[in-house]
């Protein structure tokens, strides 16, 4: 039985099924022929001669994490410094998962490193939607994408709406942060605080459009633990204990601020301290 598939070819390439019989356990050619549909062959055998040692990965895209979805994004500014030092945010949305990432800039030119970031921890998605903003379509980022084989998408200009990250990510960012640091008395400055703590929560609680799942369930198929969440809140006030400490004082110390941080593969219950 002979089929065509696509792979990184301009043309379709025909292969014979039978060949690849003795490749994929024996398997009957109905069986293989519904796999190359539902799996990619993005990778091939090199042979070179005289033979040598490569340092280097051929197929880098193959060392990420996958992500079956397609990934907007936007730049988020503020009047006030955040504590970090940062003046920006990037916003990442996952428009299959739901997922918010946040990650704090001092500058828009910092995006490259900022996707790196994302594609490092949560993976490579398959198509990249942004505006036209310099530092987003840049060489270095269309060099990245060459890399991962990521799909490159932009929205048309003053056509925000064609970037869903804006409608979805953004603005209930910016309202929620509002409410969060009125309701807690937090400063301006923690910002960027504010945000990621939002972008966690809503990440591990149930969304409707998801079928009720989470948004982390949705993308990587893991169950959250929100223990953290239940022991900690933001910007609230807490007692830590210090190991080196003189006598005859205490070991215990007042803690200013917390803000508690999304559960670690090691720790279950992780805070970020504010002094």
């Amino acid at each position: 039985m002979d089929v065509y598939y696509f792979g990184f070819h301009t043309t379709p390439a025909k292969i014979n099924l039978g060949d690849l019989v003795p490749y994929l356990g024996y398997q009957n050619e109905n069986v293989i022929k519904k796999t190359l549909a539902n799996t990619t062959q993005l990778a091939k055998t090199i042979v070179r001669f005289p033979m040598r040692r490569h340092f280097k990965a051929r197929f880098p895209y193959l060392n990420r994490r996958r992500l079956d979805e397609v990934v907007s994004t936007d730049t988020v500014f503020s009047s006030h410094m955040d504590i970090s030092g940062f003046h920006c945010c990037q916003v990442f949305y996952g428009l299959a998962s739901h997922m918010i990432n946040v990650y704090g800039m001092r500058s828009k030119a910092e995006f490259p490193e900022v996707y790196m970031d994302f594609i490092r921890r949560e993976g490579a998605p398959t198509a990249l939607r942004r505006d036209n903003a310099k530092e987003e379509k840049s060489y270095k980022v269309i060099g990245i994408n060459q890399t991962y084989v990521i799909e490159d998408q932009f929205s048309q200009p003053y056509n925000q709406q064609q970037n869903p990250v804006e409608r979805h990510a953004i603005r209930w960012l910016k309202d929620h942060a509002k409410i969060l640091m009125d309701r807690t008395g937090a400063p301006p400055d923690v910002w960027l605080q504010a945000l990621t703590h939002l972008a966690d929560i809503r990440n591990v609680t149930s969304h409707d459009s998801l079928r009720g799942k989470t948004p982390i369930a949705e993308r990587h198929g893991d169950t959250p633990d929100i223990s953290a969440f239940l022991q900690f809140r933001f910007w609230e006030k807490k007692v830590y204990f210090r190991q080196e400490i003189n006598f005859p004082n205490t070991n215990e110390r007042a803690l200013p601020c917390t803000v508690p941080l999304r559960c670690h593969r090691r720790l279950l219950l992780v805070c970020r301290m504010l002094f």
